[in-house]
């Protein structure tokens, strides 16, 4: 018999969320979901620095959430992760994944003595009558390891790693043209599909806690007054109001809108395009800084795009006594992991 649950897990620097989620019939119905902090300094940059201490935590969350299923898929979002489309001769796919075993040293962007020492994937994004053009993604399995050891101390069996970028189409019912922006605590990816195709993938050095930052010299408040100016007021404050040193606050929102707008340029010039609409319909914006009073509609404003905050429950039906939480977008990518899930 086919488990019937799945459970999203996204280990970030700031929080550990999850969700389950369960078939009932031909549908995927959300049981369970929850966040727990994550321990200090255990999450650094994509990388487990503590797993005995997001072990403990994410056990709390589990038993909190009444979580029943043990089938995990796990998202992974580091610098230390390499994306690249890459060609080769025509083949099966088969033999494809013999072939880039030899290639590996030419692939990756890092050294490595033994093969084993690589933990990579591929998948075809196109095939013509000689040759086939697939996206390859690798990262040293030193990287992985501390996750996975991590989820099986808690007793969750790793199904499925993948990128979470990935999976965010996944809450689309129809994600055509689109543009995902994820602004985490320590950094922000950005994702493009264009008709359902991989396009770019994109890890930006700057996060929520470098904007906390800059609001803490803004208006010469301590880190969590500036958190708390950041859940509670717009935007447009935050860049104006400050009685402190304004230009740095200014300086991580404009180093935002500058590498998101770099990133569309480029999509905009692969396709050859005159502007970025003709290639784009809309980009969406997820994680905790989503929420931010007033960053949906500056965005929108700056890179001249439909922008809007991505529900990741649109699609999905909550179960009985399940309530979508008001910080709905941060959830995404462990929703679309879960759903990920179904497909193995």
């Amino acid at each position: 018999m086919r488990t019937r649950k799945r459970l999203g897990v996204d280990i970030g620097t700031t929080y550990i969320k999850c969700v389950e989620v369960t078939r009932r019939g031909r549908n995927l119905v959300v049981t369970a979901m929850g966040k727990t902090a994550t321990p200090k300094n255990a999450v650094q940059k994509g990388s487990l620095a503590n797993p005995l201490a997001v072990a403990e935590a994410l056990r709390g969350l589990l038993e909190e959430m009444g979580v029943l299923g043990k089938t995990a898929v796990l998202g992974i979002t580091s610098p230390d992760v390499m994306v690249k489309s890459h060609r080769m001769p025509l083949m099966k796919d088969k033999e494809l994944g013999k072939a880039l075993e030899f290639e590996l040293a030419e692939l990756v962007n890092f050294p490595f003595d033994d093969v084993r020492e690589v933990s990579y994937d591929f998948a075809v994004l196109n095939r013509n009558l000689s040759d086939v053009e697939i996206l390859f993604v690798a990262c040293r399995r030193a990287l992985l390891d501390p996750f996975l050891n991590c989820l099986e101390d808690v007793g969750l069996e790793v199904a499925v790693i993948d990128l979470q970028a990935f999976n965010w189409p996944r809450l689309k019912a129809q994600p055509q043209r689109v543009c995902y922006v994820d602004v985490g605590e320590e950094q922000t990816t950005l994702y493009v599909e264009l008709e359902h195709t991989y396009k770019v993938y994109r890890i930006l050095p700057i996060g929520g806690f470098h904007f906390t930052q800059g609001i803490m010299q803004a208006f010469a408040c301590g880190p969590a007054e500036a958190r708390k100016l950041k859940e509670e007021r717009h935007l447009d404050f935050l860049l104006t109001q400050g009685t402190g040193q304004l230009s740095t606050v200014r300086s991580v929102f404009e180093q935002y809108i500058a590498g998101i707008l770099q990133t569309l340029d480029f999509v905009r010039a692969e396709e050859r395009a005159t502007h970025i609409r003709e290639v784009l319909d809309s980009v969406y914006i997820l994680g905790g800084m989503a929420h931010l009073q007033g960053f949906q509609s500056v965005l929108k404003e700056e890179i001249d795009l439909d922008v809007a905050v991505l529900n990741p429950f649109e699609n999905t039906a909550t179960a009985e006594g399940v309530e979508i939480p008001e910080d709905f977008a941060s959830y995404a990518s462990a929703l679309a992991l879960a759903i990920r899930g179904f497909e193995e």
